[in-house]
């Protein structure tokens, strides 16, 4: 791509992003705790049902429960990895000045501040008597949303030194 396509292409990065990645891991979180609610008392209502008694049925019953008590975890993982690295990307393509850091590292101060609350309301949440007994399928999840704070601090700060120390053909310093 040359210099004026890709200025064409106006992208816009910092900020907006992370907090697109605030909401996005939010709602993945309570999305993946939720749906692990729910497939658990289907998996437990069926296999305690005269389905659970006929053995093939049984078997991919086991096979399902398995799967998702296992791996709705690392989905999780590997969406927030790719959220992560969405958030960089879209710095490197954002052109920034320089100048407009100091309003960038205001702004992710308030959005600390705000990912502060988004990790209360997780821990409210997942300390419920209806969520609590299915934490300890989530235990990454459970990390990555207890300190929420510190992740947000810092892919803020990898996003800004990305955004604005790019390449000069591309915006940058």
């Amino acid at each position: 791509m040359s210099k004026n396509e890709i200025q064409n292409l106006n992208k816009k990065g910092g900020l907006t992003s992370i907090t697109s990645f605030l909401v996005v891991v939010f709602s993945i979180a309570v999305i993946s705790l939720v749906s692990l609610v729910i497939f658990s008392n289907i998996y437990t209502k069926l296999a305690d049902s005269p389905v659970g008694d006929y053995a093939p049925a049984n078997a991919s019953l086991n096979a399902i429960g398995d799967v998702i008590e296992t791996r709705s975890d690392w989905v999780y993982l590997m969406s927030f990895i790719g959220l992560v690295l969405g958030v960089l990307v879209a710095g490197y393509f954002a052109s920034g000045h320089p100048l407009f850091a100091i309003i960038y590292v205001l702004g992710l101060v308030v959005l600390a501040v705000v990912s502060g609350m988004i990790q209360y309301s997780w821990e409210a949440i997942s300390t419920t008597t209806t969520f609590l007994p299915y934490m300890s399928f989530l235990p990454i999840t459970s990390f990555i949303m207890g300190n929420l704070v510190l992740i947000t601090i810092i892919v803020g700060f990898l996003g800004g030194i990305v955004l604005y120390a790019s390449w000069p053909q591309y915006g940058g310093v």
